[in-house]
């Protein structure tokens, strides 16, 4: 593991000393060094700013009475050019008013000719030690700020907001009152303008247009960081006009005589983003927030990259919900049909049976066999009772509008039951039924619930190996401190597979060949559509159990949806 090393004293400060005694020069040069420093000299303040412009510097020592210009008036100027540069006089004229004007050039120290090479040292320790100290302190706000962009852009949901946030949080950490940003995407060909001219007011105007490249992009290749006086001299600006005249009335937001620094960022991704700033006359922008603004310009990018790709994300998500809308209303087709086919089957048998007892008992009759008679009359009565309470359950089953109503839950089962019993799946199979009598009247859709007992029983039946011990277990239990009543179905098959338990109801699966795999899933949402909640596991002797819990009070109208909602099924 790396070290981490301590800046403040590894750093190797440049200190420009200034004074037109060639002497002091020298002796300041070769003590300095020798802590050191790298030291640079001059005797003439002019040639000084000349340096200041073209290098960069931590410190100024600089006497204060000197020709063609006095060391006050250079320091001043040199803050102008690098306001972090930290100043140090040297004066043989100390006076209270001296130490007045120092304090006001924002001066370090100030130490008087002739000095002690001991004070020299100490006077520019004690400015490094201060140097240091602010630095530290500035890199903890730069900080700061960085931490509410990144907590903005992480809250942020749409382009609009992101741009206006981003502008406003700018200027405010820069004390600042007026600006623009311009963002231009090249995927989807959208260009955006955020602007204001009183942050504090939260007033923004915007902008927004659908551009081709060939048009727009050339706007911003432009240098960054650049400062220009006003906005018809800048060129970022002058280029946008061109191609969007009503952007021109963004230029009134800022005044001709002030100094405007633009900022640009270009992604790899094709997305492009610039930023203008009305800088204040008293407290230009320094190169510190000129390299925060870049780094916010850079994640504002990044932010931006990430909305376009959750946008497309969601859209995708949307047509990919419709497709699966599509599925299930095809495998509802589907189902329909097979249940047609056994419809007919069993209808068949039925009528079978009714139409040998009536043979039966015309033949009874002719041989005055009243007792006979009355035992095959019995027999086709129970037919036709079979009869109506299948077709009962088709009705129920085929009720596909959603109606929240007053139910017998387990009169619902028995239709159930009396519905799928007869079906070749379900003959060699026992299905058991423990319901519980003290169970009330319940508000829910009986539509939903038979599709519901349908898809689980139905399940449990082509997975069951059939043999003379296949069985379904149906328990209802009714909890009265929890209001809510509790189903149980259990069977004595294979199980379901452990690794499948936990995707059961989220994920589209199925063990069999012709299988969809959305059955469990619209079980699920019928559950979920009740304010119920559906588990399943694998029983400790094998078979499979679900338990369904459903309240007795009815769904709220937020919940509640029709038929073709329980289709909407995320893979």
């Amino acid at each position: 593991m790396s070290a981490i090393v301590d800046d403040s004293k590894s750093r190797k400060y440049k200190i420009l000393i200034v004074d037109d005694e060639q002497i002091i020069l020298n002796i300041a040069s070769d003590v300095l060094k020798t802590e050191g420093y790298e030291i640079t000299t001059s005797n003439d303040p002019l040639k000084a700013l000349e340096l200041l412009n073209s290098q960069k510097f931590d410190f100024l020592l600089t006497d204060i009475k000197m020709p063609n210009m006095d060391g006050m008036t250079l320091a001043r100027e040199a803050q102008k050019i690098d306001p972090d540069l930290g100043t140090v006089f040297m004066t043989g004229y100390a006076s209270l008013d001296t130490a007045k004007e120092a304090i006001k050039t924002g001066a370090y120290d100030y130490i008087m000719k002739p000095f002690e090479l001991t004070e020299l040292r100490n006077a520019i320790k004690k400015a490094t030690d201060k140097k240091t100290r602010l630095e530290e302190s500035s890199g903890g706000q730069d900080l700061k700020r960085l931490s509410d962009l990144m907590e903005v852009l992480y809250n942020v949901g749409d382009r609009d907001s992101l741009l206006k946030l981003s502008l406003g949080l700018a200027l405010l950490n820069c004390s600042l009152e007026v600006g623009m940003i311009a963002a231009w995407d090249a995927r989807s060909s959208k260009l955006d303008l955020a602007a204001t001219q009183n942050v504090k007011e939260g007033a923004f105007k915007m902008l927004s247009r659908m551009m081709r490249a060939g048009e727009i992009e050339s706007c911003f290749q432009v240098e960054s960081p650049l400062r220009t006086t006003g906005m018809t001299s800048n060129e970022f600006f002058a280029n946008l006009i061109k191609v969007i005249p009503e952007a021109e009335s963004y230029a009134g937001f800022f005044r001709e005589d002030a100094s405007v620094t633009t900022l640009a960022v270009n992604s790899r991704n094709h997305f492009h983003v610039v930023l203008l700033l009305q800088e204040s006359s008293e407290e230009p922008l320094h190169d510190r927030d000129l390299k925060l603004l870049s780094i916010v310009l850079s994640l504002i990018s990044l932010a931006a990259e990430n909305i376009a790709l959750f946008e497309e994300s969601q859209k995708a998500l949307s047509e990919l919900e419709k497709l699966h809308d599509d599925i299930v209303n095809l495998e509802k087709v589907a189902t329909k049909g097979i249940m047609s086919a056994e419809i007919g089957h069993e209808l068949n048998n039925f009528l079978n049976i009714v139409r040998s007892n009536f043979e039966i008992l015309s033949y009874k009759a002719k041989i005055e066999n009243m007792q006979e008679v009355e035992k095959y009359i019995e027999s086709i009565n129970g037919s036709l009772d079979q009869m109506t309470r299948f077709t009962s359950g088709l009705v129920d089953s085929a009720n596909l509008k959603t109606e929240i109503q007053s139910i017998n839950l387990n009169e619902l089962i028995e239709d159930i039951v009396s519905f799928l019993s007869p079906q070749k799946r379900f003959r060699e199979i026992k299905l058991n039924k423990y319901l519980d009598t003290s169970t009330p009247a319940m508000m829910a859709d009986p539509s939903q619930l038979s599709q519901l007992f349908y898809n689980i029983l139905n399940n449990a039946a082509q997975a069951l190996k059939k043999h003379d011990d296949s069985k379904i277990d149906i328990h209802t239990n009714f909890d009265p401190e929890k209001e809510e009543v509790v189903i149980e179905v259990r069977d004595n098959g294979p199980g379901i597979p452990q690794d499948l338990v936990d995707k059961a109801f989220t994920t589209r699966f199925t063990t069999k060949s012709e299988g969809h795999g959305f059955g469990l899933i619209v079980c699920a949402k019928v559950v979920a559509n009740h304010n119920g909640k559906i588990k399943v596991r694998r029983g400790n002797e094998g078979g499979t159990i679900f338990t369904i819990k459903l309240p007795l009070e009815a769904p709220s109208e937020e919940n509640r949806q029709d038929d073709s909602e329980i289709a909407r099924i995320r893979v």
